[in-house]
Parts: C-alpha cells; structure tokens; sequence
C-alpha cells in the first residue's frame, strides 16, 4: 500500500512535469506549421468558401450576403475530385457558399489578408495561432480540476495538440479556430466559476481583447460598425464590474464570451445553455435566476447586432441566416434521401465509422482517411478513454458539479450533431471537437487510471503513451498528407 502511495506521488507529483505545458506547446507548433506547410492549398474542408469571405471583406466591406449561384455542387465535385489541380481564380472565386456566417474570424483575419495580399498560408497560421490558445485552455482546465494531479493537465493539453484531425483543420483557413478557442475559454470560465477561483485576471484580458477587436471593427465599417461599437461598451462594462470586484461581473464575463461565440459560429451556441447550467449548478435557484440576466444581457447585445442584420438582408424569421442557407445549398446530400435510398441501418453503420474516423483523421474533403495500422491505433487510444477514463468519470466526477457540466457539454454536442444531421448528411468528427476538452481529459484520466495499476513499469508507459500521440501526429505529416497532392 505504501509503495502504491509512493508511486502515484511520483508519478502525479509536480517535480515530473514542470515543463509540460512549454514542452506540449512546442510539440503543438511544429506539427501545425508542419501540417499548414505539407498541406496542398484549398485542400482542406471549404476552405476556398472560407477565403473567399475573407476576401470579400478585404475588398468591399463586410458582410456577404448569400445569394443563390453561391453553393455550385456540380463544381465543387469537379474541383475535389482533381484536388483542385489546375483549379483557376474565376472557379475558385464561385465557392461563396459559407457567406452565411459571422462575421468575427473572417473581420479579425482581414489586415492579415491585405498585408499578405491574400497569401494562403498566412490566413493558415493565424487559425493555428488560434490554435494555441485551445492547448493551454485544455491543460489550465486539467489543472483546475485535480490541481495535485499535473499530469492530469499535461496529457489533457497533449491529447488536444496532437489529435491529427484537430491539427489539421487549425492549419486551415477555417472559423472553427476561433470558435473551438471561445468554446475553450467558455469551459475553463466554466470550471472556474463552479470552483469559486478568482476570475478577475480572466475578466480583464476578455475585455482588453473586446475592446481592441470592437475598435478595429468599427473602423472597418461598413455592417460590422455597429457590431464594434458595442464590443467596445460590452468590454468596458466588463472591465468596470471586475474593477468594482462585483459579484456579477463573473457572469458578465460568461456572457460577453458567449456574446462572441454568437457573433463567430452557429454550432458553437451549444455553450450559451452550457453557461446557464454553471449559474444554475453554483447558486440557490432565486440567486441564479437573478445572475442569469447578467449573463443573457451582453450576449442578447452582441447576439442581437448580428440578429437583426441577417433579418434585415434574409427576412423574418431568419436570424441565423440557416433558411437562406437551405435554400441556396441544393443538391447538397440530404438525410431523408439517403435513408429511403440505403435503408437506415446502412445510414447509421456509415454514420458511425465516418463520423469516428473523420473525428481522428480524415483529410481534404474526407477524402484520406485513415486506415490499417494507423486506424488501429486509433482504437487503441479511444480504448484507453473508454476502459479507464469512463470508470473515473463514473465513479468520482459526475458526483462533483464540475463533472456534471463536462458530462453536459457532451451531451449538448451530441445532440447538436444529431439535430444537424436530421436534415443533412454531415457525418464529420469536427462537430464533436466543441466537447474536445471533456474528452483530452477522460483519455487522460483512463491513462492515469492503467498507469496506477501496472505496477513498476508505470513510468515507462506513461512515457510510451505520452510519446505515441506527437509520432503519430507526425508519422501522418510526413506519410499521409503527401496523399493529398493531385
């Protein structure tokens, strides 16, 4: 009993990782430039509709409207099928059928797009900066979570910055970058507030990050003024509420990065409800039905001005932009037609392998994925989550608030998938990323988990676990991504 008592000390003691989170943010920026350079241009998912958001801002204003001739699937069938070998500016250029997004990562993008006169792998680096950000919110959560356990936090941070897919897509021109970072930064707020921490600091940077963004967005112009204008306010009342250390200034600070998420991605709203539940789980029911104005407030602000400009361009009820959307994407494939096509057992055994194998590696536009060995592996690591971390989870963690806002964040990702899925066939893994950090951190307590239980060798499988992520990452840089050259 005692040696085990040694062992775990050991192993979990803060003298074996005190360099892990500067070692896993190095790994992370070697393979994402590694990725962003190996990576042959527009070959990553809409990536060209993506650009051309960019562009469109860069050259006219913001914002695109999208318009019918914007989604051209006989096209785009075409261009992916060749790998966009020989593709010219003028098809390129027709691929607007993302222009029905917000607007926030593609304004923030835009001086980096004229300063490098549009440069591909310029725009790729500012998502992978992005990037970053979402491996050091992964290890702060682990910390926070079990804070004698730093090896919790490094195999959380590890497991985000080497996930293949996730990689990627952050070296990719894409708004997923910033809205995997707000939904990051969402989670540890999150987690801190249930844990009581003093959210101060985090409130500040918030703000000081709103105001510099708000300011350069109302110099824009264009419809991203008024956006601006009150990113600017919403970001200063943030800074006075933290200043007068007011009890609502924490869910302030929850809404103004909820507020963000509305103006940068719609499958990222899964956290506005998730935010909620966290006022819900800290405080007596009267408390947090008072605090939860102070939350929706800056949201409904930020949200509204985004609202009211797609209502204004689209038509009523459209707010999100998600009907005009519907009705330009014809011929994109459908579920319903799928399923009366191939029955419903085919649907769901296709929907399960895809979505799995897109979740660890599927590159260019599904068209690579992984398979033999590499798939292989990949059950392997899922293996240890599930035997190890699920058993953590189950017998500790859903009986703390904290777990029970994690096991909440899965579960509304989940039915964000299914609900978008009902309609069309999206059977990508990326839509599971915006609960990537609950799942970092079952995979790293189901390492934790067997590693207590092996007995001697524990150190050196934790050393073999922990170095098998990065070298797959980067057997696939150097073996597999060369694939997707035409």
């Amino acid at each position: 009993m005692a040696s085990e008592s040694k062992r775990q000390m050991k192993l979990d003691g803060t003298r074996c990782w005190p360099y892990a989170l500067p070692i896993v943010l190095l790994i992370y920026v070697l393979l994402v430039i590694g990725y962003t350079l190996r990576t042959p241009a527009w070959q990553a998912p809409d990536e060209p509709a993506h650009w051309n958001y960019i562009a469109h801002i860069a050259e006219q204003g913001c914002c695109p409207r999208l318009a019918s001739g914007d989604w051209d699937s006989e096209l785009l069938a075409e261009l992916t099928s060749q790998r966009f070998e020989n593709a010219t500016a003028n098809q390129l250029n027709r691929l607007r059928y993302e222009n029905h997004h917000p607007p926030l990562y593609y304004a923030l993008a835009t001086p980096i797009f004229r300063r490098a006169n549009g440069d591909i792998l310029a725009l790729r680096l500012w998502s992978a900066l992005l990037g970053l950000g979402i491996v050091v919110n992964a290890y702060r959560c682990g910390r926070l979570l079990a804070p004698r356990r730093p090896a919790l936090a490094a195999l959380t941070a590890l497991f985000v910055a080497c996930l293949p897919q996730h990689l990627h897509l952050l070296a990719s021109v894409n708004n997923d970058a910033l809205a995997w970072l707000l939904i990051s930064q969402t989670t540890y707020v999150c987690l801190g507030y249930l844990h009581r921490q003093s959210l101060r600091r985090e409130g500040q940077s918030v703000a000081a990050l709103m105001m510099f963004g708000g300011a350069f967005l109302f110099l824009t112009g264009g419809e991203t003024r008024w956006l601006g204008a009150l990113m600017v306010v919403v970001g200063a009342a943030q800074l006075w509420l933290h200043h007068h250390d007011d009890a609502r200034a924490d869910c302030w600070l929850l809404g103004c990065l909820i507020g963000l998420i509305f103006i940068t991605k719609t499958t990222a709203y899964l956290m506005l409800p998730l935010a909620l539940a966290t006022v819900w789980l800290r405080l007596d029911r009267r408390e947090a039905l008072r605090l939860a104005g102070w939350l929706l407030l800056p949201a409904a602000l930020l949200g509204a001005s985004w609202w009211l400009r797609n209502i204004a361009v689209y038509g009523f009820p459209d707010a999100l932009g998600l009907l005009q959307h519907n009705r330009v994407v014809v011929g994109q494939p459908r579920s319903s037609e799928w399923i009366l096509e191939r029955g419903l057992l085919a649907y769901l055994g296709d929907m399960l392998r895809i979505t799995y194998t897109s979740f660890w590696g599927q590159f260019g536009w599904m068209a690579l994925p992984l398979n033999g060995w590499r798939l292989l592996f990949t059950l392997a690591m899922s293996g240890v989550a599930a035997c190890g971390g699920l058993v953590v989870a189950f017998r500790s963690s859903l009986r703390s608030p904290s777990g029970r806002l994690l096991f909440l964040q899965c579960a509304f990702t989940g039915g964000m998938f299914i609900a978008y899925n009902l309609a069309f066939v999206q059977w990508q893994g990326r839509y599971f990323y915006p609960a990537l950090i609950p799942m970092a951190l079952a995979w790293a307590w189901g390492v934790l988990y067997l590693l207590h239980r092996f007995g001697r060798g524990a150190n050196w499988l934790a050393l073999t676990l922990a170095a098998s992520l990065p070298l797959f990452a980067l057997e696939i840089m150097l073996r597999v991504l060369p694939g997707l050259y035409p």
